[in-house]
C-alpha cells in the first residue's frame, strides 16, 4: 500500500476486521460493506481477501511495536503522585529528534496525559519524541504550583531526551485549553523554568491552542465562587 504509513495501515485493517467480526456474529457478511463505503465493483472481492488482511495485520503489528516504544507513568518529581508523571512516545531508531511536551486540558481540574487521541502516532511517525504529562489540579494546589509541575516535567524531558533519541536543542511545548494556558505561562514567565535550572532559551517554540481566556485566576473565581481561592 504505497503512500500509507504503518500506523495508517494498522488502523485501517483493525477497523475493517472489527466490522467483519460483528457482521460474522450477525451471520451477515455483507453488513460491513456499508460502513466501509467500498465501491460496488470491489464488493465481491472483499470477503475472499480476509485471510490476506489477517496475515497483513499479523505482519504489521510487530513492526509497529518496534516503531513506537512507550514509557508510561514515569515520575518527573519527587514523590509517587500519579499527577506528577508522564508518558514518552518515541521513534525506535535515529537520534536528534525534536521533542514535543504536551499538556492536556480540563479546566485545571480534570484530564489526563492518556487523552492524546492520535497525537503520538502523528508526531512519532514524523520523527518527533512526544512527551505527554500530568499535573496536579485545583483546589488541591494553586495555579503557580501547576505551572511548577509543568516546568519540572520540561526539565525531565530536557534531561532524558537523548535516552529516547531526542534533541534538547529543539524542544517545543504544546497545550490544549487549560494546558495551553499553562504552556503559555511557563514559556513567557521565566521564573518557572529558571527554578528548574533552565531558561526560555531552552524552548524552541510554544504552541498553545483553543484557549478561552488567559486570566485563569478570574475565570476560576467566576466558575467556582464557593471554592477556596488558591490561584495566587
Amino acid at each position: 500500500l504505497p503512500g500509507l504509513s504503518g500506523f495508517a495501515i494498522a488502523h485501517w485493517v483493525a477497523a475493517l476486521l472489527r466490522k467483519v467480526f460483528y457482521s460474522y456474529l450477525e451471520a451477515d457478511w455483507q453488513g460491513f460493506l456499508q460502513p466501509c463505503r467500498l465501491p460496488p465493483p470491489l464488493l465481491p472481492t472483499v470477503v475472499p481477501a480476509m485471510k490476506s488482511i489477517v496475515t497483513l495485520l499479523l505482519m504489521v503489528s510487530p513492526a509497529l511495536a518496534a516503531q513506537r516504544p512507550v514509557a508510561r507513568d514515569v515520575s518527573y518529581a519527587k514523590g509517587t503522585s500519579v499527577r506528577q508523571t508522564l508518558d514518552v512516545y518515541a521513534p525506535a531508531r535515529g537520534q536528534d529528534h525534536p521533542v514535543v511536551v504536551w499538556i492536556h486540558g480540563g479546566g485545571w481540574r480534570k484530564g489526563d496525559k492518556s487523552s492524546v487521541q492520535a497525537k503520538p502516532e502523528a508526531f512519532v511517525s514524523r520523527g518527533f519524541v512526544f512527551v505527554s504529562i500530568n499535573y496536579r489540579f485545583i483546589p488541591q494546589v494553586s495555579l503557580k504550583e501547576m505551572a511548577e509541575d509543568v516546568a519540572k516535567a520540561i526539565r525531565w524531558a530536557h534531561d532524558h531526551a537523548k535516552e529516547y533519541g531526542g534533541d534538547t536543542r529543539t524542544m517545543f511545548v504544546m497545550g490544549h485549553s487549560s494546558g495551553a494556558h499553562l504552556a503559555a505561562l511557563v514559556c513567557t514567565d521565566e521564573q518557572y523554568l529558571e527554578a528548574q535550572g533552565l531558561s526560555l532559551a531552552n524552548i524552541r517554540g510554544c504552541v498553545p491552542f483553543d484557549v478561552a481566556v488567559y486570566d485563569a485566576a478570574r475565570q476560576i473565581a467566576d466558575v467556582e465562587p464557593n471554592e477556596p481561592r488558591r490561584a495566587a
